[in-house]
């Protein structure tokens, strides 16, 4: 089973990137984004560089790739990208986010066509509702986190 995930440039309420479609828990996905922006000198051209890309697989290969439909904080769908890294070239972090489920709507009403972005960024498809929270600011030139930790709960095990 897939674990979709995105890398993204900017701040938790504000962010754009390029979709993953396999490996995107902590330990996977995670760590080899924290791995690439710690390394890089410069992390303005490498968010240039990422968001010149669809895909972050097209973005590891330095494929052309002519489909830059981005995944954003105001279009995230929370339901299918469970994970998000989001690279703030500002404050020289990785934001980590994760999906999660929400709780105490109505959902015996009419299902809507599409899904409906509610208040406090919750994502409702008529059926469930979920949204991204984040789970960690961390300091790209500090000590690398201990990503299995970091993504350790019941839906890692699924």
């Amino acid at each position: 089973m897939s674990t979709r995930g995105c890398v993204a440039v900017g701040v938790p309420l504000k962010w754009e990137g390029v979709y993953n479609h396999y490996d995107s828990y902590p330990a996977g996905l995670g760590q080899e984004v924290w791995k690439i922006a710690s390394d890089e000198k410069n992390l303005r051209l490498l968010c240039e560089c990422l968001l010149q890309h669809g895909s972050w697989l097209s973005f590891l290969s330095r494929d052309d790739h002519l489909d830059l439909d981005h995944i954003t904080s105001e279009n995230p769908d929370p339901l299918f990208i469970e994970w998000v890294y989001i690279i703030d070239p500002d404050r020289t972090m990785l934001h980590v986010m994760k999906h999660e489920a929400v709780g105490g709507l109505d959902f015996s009403r009419k299902r809507p066509p599409r899904p409906v972005m509610l208040p406090n960024r919750v994502v409702d498809y008529g059926h469930c509702a979920y949204k991204h929270v984040l789970v960690a600011s961390l300091k790209l030139d500090g000590l690398e986190p201990d990503w299995g930790k970091l993504g350790s709960d019941k839906e890692e095990e699924d």
